[in-house]
Formats: structure tokens, C-alpha cells, sequence
């Protein structure tokens, strides 16, 4: 596996996010353990994750949860959070790593994932809060408008996904370029809701993951049910596991639909459907029961360190000086470990041959 540049810039991402006064040794620690894992094992497909969404969530907690990261603190996170997941595949040989990276403060920031240069087989997650039905349309429009720009900047040349041949509605599903995930989180909360709001909420979901290919599932820490099925989703798709769960679409229950297992009829409750309803008429359903959030609205931040209006010479100046004495600690400390594995690898070879 390439050991390049790009590798560095992922570890940077928490250091140029705007708001994040990040210790220098603490990433690199995170770092250095990061790189020795990997370094170690010639046998290793990695795969990358992004997490935006609703504001306080669980995002956090999720990514702890369902990829078993034990070692990792469930706290706030101030912008832009780092984890690196590893597992043996069913083989025993093969290792999968999954880099997550998580955006906090809803989607205001959205800018900042430019820091991150385009990681290897991206997949993208929209963390939605169930109890909340209000921010619900803003959130995932905002969220979806967010890792559009960032494909279209940082992945030019990505391999987009097609819809299959034997789907039903292909004609008129527009697959996201990349592997979505639409993810309902607190489902205890919205458990308790009336069966007409959560019908209509579910519709909506339902039609937003149909209508872009996504996955959709929701999830909750409290239930233990609905957590175990989360962790069966993403060991299966991102560790090879083998597939345990079965789709569910009644909203009485929480919904699990694997993308391209659901159809407009099956959301609708129609069949023979003359057209394809729009978007809108969900958001204005939505609407009907939760007034949606307008004030929220607004599009998400941009970063003021790209942006030129803003430039503070001397700051800017620090600001590259971080940078690149991360830069280099990283390159040393990659080096560092390449050469011991090196000598421990020659010394066990001539061992071998000595014994033979």
C-alpha cells in the first residue's frame, strides 16, 4: 500500500479545522500508532468514512459504538474528529481498516472536510435526529449539498455508482457518486411519537434514500436490538462480514432499507404510480406535522482561513509552520518504523535459513 503525502494531510485535517486548538503530540500519538498498524501489515484494504448531520446527535457515540472502538473517549467534538477502525476479515489474514471522520457543529462547517484530500473508497453517512423532526429537512438537504461539493472538488476522478439493472425504478433513481448512508439516530426517542408523524417521517426517509441509492437505517445506544443490527450493517459493509440482517419497512419498527430494496409504489402505497412524486411533496408533509427549521437554513460556513478577504500574514505564517513540523515528524516516524520492521524481517530470515 502507498505510504504517500496524502497521509499526512489526512492527520493535518484536525489541525487546519477552524475552532480546533488540537494538541500537537496528541495527534501525533494517534498518528504513529495509526501508521505502525499499518506499516506491519502487508495484508490491509482500507476503506474511508465521512459522518455529518444533525447537531448533538450521537454521532460520536455511533462511531464509537458500532465500529467497536474501545480505546476512544466518547466526547464533544469541537469540529473535525479522527478514528481509524481495524478488524480481520473472514479470512483471518486479510486486515480491513476504515478511516471515519466525523463533522460536529451540524452542518455550518461543512468547508472544512476540504482540509481531508480524497481518501481511498469513499462511502458518506447523513446522521439524522429522530427526536428532532424539525431540522430533518434542512439537515439533510444541507448535508447532501455538502458532500456534493466535496466529490466535486476532491474526487474528480471517482468511479461514480450505478444503479442496477434489475431495479425496478432505475429510470428514476439518481444514485449519489459514492456509497450513502442515511442514518436515523435516537430511534428510543422516536419511538414514542404518534403513528401518523412517524408514518410520515419514515415516507420521507424512505424516498430521500430511494430517490439518491442510499442505504437507510436507524439506530439507537439505548436499545440494544437496534445497536446490535447497526454493527451487523457496518461489519458487513465495511469488514466483509457476513450479511445477518433483514430489510424492515414497517414504521412501527425501525426501518433498515438496504439501497435499491425499496421502490416509489412500496413508499407510497400505490401501485401502478402515473408519475414519481417530487421531494417537495414530503417536505411539505414534514411541514404539515413539525414546522421545518428555516432559520437553520443558512448555508454552512465557509472557512475563513481559504477564504482571501481574511488573510492575517503572521498568523497564516504559524499556521504553515504547524503544518509542516507535523509534516515532517510524520515522514520520520514513518521511516523510523519501516527500518526496524525492515531489520526485524531480515533477521528473522537469516534465522530461518540458518535452522534449515
Amino acid at each position: 500500500m502507498a505510504k504517500n503525502e496524502d497521509d499526512v494531510d489526512l492527520y493535518c485535517a484536525r489541525l487546519t479545522a477552524p475552532l480546533v486548538d488540537t494538541v500537537l503530540e496528541e495527534v501525533i500519538a494517534k498518528a504513529e500508532k495509526f501508521l505502525e498498524t499499518r506499516i506491519e501489515s502487508e495484508e490491509i484494504q482500507e476503506n474511508s468514512l465521512f459522518i455529518i448531520g444533525s447537531k448533538s446527535s450521537g454521532k460520536t457515540t455511533f462511531a464509537v459504538d458500532v465500529f467497536e472502538l474501545t480505546d476512544e473517549e466518547v466526547r464533544q467534538t469541537l469540529t473535525l474528529e479522527y478514528f481509524c477502525a481495524i478488524k480481520f476479515a473472514e479470512d483471518r489474514i486479510t486486515q480491513k481498516l476504515t478511516n471515519i471522520w466525523e463533522l460536529a457543529g451540524g452542518t455550518i462547517y461543512g468547508s472544512v472536510l476540504n482540509t481531508i484530500k480524497e481518501p481511498t473508497k469513499l462511502s458518506a453517512a447523513i446522521f439524522l435526529d429522530l427526536s428532532s423532526p424539525t431540522t430533518l429537512w434542512h439537515t439533510a438537504v444541507s448535508s447532501l449539498e455538502i458532500y456534493r461539493k466535496y466529490i466535486e472538488t476532491r474526487c474528480k476522478g471517482i468511479k461514480e455508482q450505478k444503479v442496477s439493472e434489475s431495479i425496478k425504478d432505475k429510470n428514476w433513481i439518481k444514485p449519489f457518486p459514492i456509497p450513502l448512508y442515511i442514518i436515523g439516530g435516537k430511534y428510543d426517542l422516536f419511538q414514542e411519537l404518534d403513528p401518523e408523524p412517524k408514518r410520515v417521517i419514515c415516507q420521507f426517509l424512505r424516498y430521500l434514500a430511494h430517490s439518491n441509492y442510499a442505504f437507510l437505517f436507524f439506530y439507537s445506544n439505548k436499545l440494544t436490538s437496534v445497536a446490535r443490527t447497526a454493527k451487523e450493517i457496518v461489519n458487513h459493509k465495511f469488514f466483509g462480514a457476513l450479511k445477518t440482517y433483514k430489510a424492515q419497512y414497517d414504521y412501527n419498527k425501525p426501518l433498515l432499507v438496504p439501497a435499491g430494496e425499496d421502490s416509489f409504489e412500496s413508499i407510497e402505497g400505490k401501485k401502478n404510480l402515473d408519475e414519481i412524486p417530487s421531494i417537495q411533496k414530503y417536505k411539505e408533509q414534514l411541514q404539515s406535522y413539525f414546522n421545518q427549521d428555516e432559520g437553520c437554513g443558512m448555508k454552512y460556513r465557509e472557512n475563513p482561513r481559504y477564504n482571501t478577504n481574511y488573510k492575517e500574514p503572521k498568523i497564516d505564517y504559524m499556521r504553515n509552520e504547524k503544518d509542516d513540523v507535523l509534516d515532517k515528524l510524520l515522514r520520520e516516524k514513518e521511516m523510523e518504523i519501516s527500518l526496524k520492521l525492515n531489520k526485524k524481517n531480515k533477521k528473522e530470515t537469516t534465522v530461518a535459513k540458518g535452522t534449515e
